[in-house]
């Protein structure tokens, strides 16, 4: 399992980098055989966190309590599922 943490700076914020960024980074992570699921937390009142989350399909399976931004969704993916749903070849030959 891999959960990938990222920031948007806000004069960025709505312009379609995060979830550029995340495709970016999860599809090199799927690369390593030995991951086999996605995760990403988030807090449940960082509504464009999870407007960017929705868009890919990932499940909302629990919760957990983070020493720094207390109360965090947790949702996960399959590297399987989002390699036939979003998988791009992020190598340049």
């Amino acid at each position: 399992m891999i959960e990938i943490g990222y920031g948007i700076h806000p004069d960025f914020q709505g312009q379609g980098f995060g979830p550029e960024a995340l495709t970016g980074m999860w599809s090199w992570a799927i690369e390593e055989v030995h991951v086999k699921t996605l995760r990403y937390t988030v807090s449940q009142t960082n509504t464009r966190s999870l407007r960017v989350i929705q868009k890919f399909g990932f499940t909302n399976v629990g919760q957990q309590i983070d020493d720094v931004d207390g109360p965090e969704l947790i949702f996960e993916l399959s590297s399987i599922d989002f390699r036939r749903l979003f998988f791009i070849d992020w190598r340049v030959e």
